[in-house]
């Protein structure tokens, strides 16, 4: 058996070391156990919220990548470039099932061989060596940008290696595609459930879900929470009836009239007097300028001397 490398590129000063076969062992374990946690928050939170929604075939909140087509069935009634994401539901569930299943493929393609080399007595070492140093330390590189570094002394377990190569490369450039549309669907579909379940911490919520996977966690805190309509939301928060800000009539100072029953009393801040001295015209409005000139215009003086 040789010794092989995998090369990571956080700090080239980093020295490779040997991977341990218990930590390696407990790590999978802690790893697999967050894995079906989130699993288990995720399913329980959609198929909670679509049952007590009406969503029809609830249980698909259970199968990987495809409870994005229940997410979206939760959402049916908001738009998504001008049209229902009901209309969306079946093709992004499909959307999210293959990229999942191809980014599956394509590390068990990749890792699967290391995984037999590993547990059949090889070495691995694990560092930010550059490659130019593999050579110096006597070690082998297993996995270089989109090509397997072949050698001698490791066997691989595929018939026709380098036909598994292209079909990996293959794969792996399908999957990048997908994926960037996998995280489009995800970021939409994250904000608008969350603007209709859990509106005053949509904006957060999204945000730790999108960057930091936690999607799970909160879809568990929100499988109780009533619809809510957001657009009716903002108006009792920022306005409307009882409105945080602009009271029930969307007047900035609250419910009471600034001249009126408000900052100043009830007295207007010109007393009762119109500040236009209630002279009358126009239907009973006031001309602004009849103080100088009574029906005159404000003009009318250059008019007159042009026409001398």
């Amino acid at each position: 058996m040789g010794q092989i490398i995998i090369y990571t590129k956080i700090g080239e000063n980093y020295l490779p070391s040997p991977i341990n076969a218990t930590w390696t062992l407990i790590t999978i374990a802690i790893c697999l156990a967050v894995v079906f946690a989130f699993y288990l928050l995720r399913s329980i939170g959609l198929y909670t919220l679509a049952k007590r929604n009406d969503v029809k075939r609830a249980w698909i909140s259970f199968i990987p990548a495809v409870w994005m087509y229940v997410a979206t069935k939760l959402i049916k009634e908001q738009r998504f470039f001008g049209k229902p994401y009901e209309k969306f539901a079946v093709w992004f569930a499909v959307i999210a099932g293959v990229a999942q299943a191809l980014s599956f493929a394509f590390y068990f393609l990749v890792y699967f061989p290391l995984v037999g080399y590993f547990f059949s007595g090889g070495t691995i070492y694990f560092g930010g060596v550059i490659p130019e140093q593999v050579n110096t330390l006597g070690l082998m590189e297993f996995w270089h940008g989109d090509f397997y570094v072949l050698e001698s002394n490791f066997q691989y377990p595929y018939v026709n290696l380098f036909g598994m190569i292209e079909a990996i490369n293959i794969i792996a450039k399908i999957s990048n595609v997908l994926d960037i549309f996998y995280i489009l669907i995800e970021v939409n579909v994250f904000f608008a459930l969350f603007r209709k379940f859990w509106p005053n911490h949509y904006l957060l919520a999204s945000i730790f879900s999108i960057f930091f996977g936690l999607f799970p966690v909160f879809a568990f805190v929100i499988r109780k929470k009533d619809p809510v309509n957001f657009n009716e939301y903002l108006r009792s928060r920022y306005g409307g009836q009882g409105g945080r800000y602009y009271g029930s009539s969307s007047n900035p100072y609250g419910d009471q009239n600034y001249y009126g029953n408000g900052r100043y009393g009830n007295q207007n801040p010109y007393g009762n007097q119109n500040p236009y001295q209630n002279g009358q015209s126009n239907n009973g409005k006031t001309e602004p300028f009849d103080e100088f000139g009574g029906n005159d215009e404000p003009f009318d003086e250059f008019d007159n001397r042009k026409n001398k």
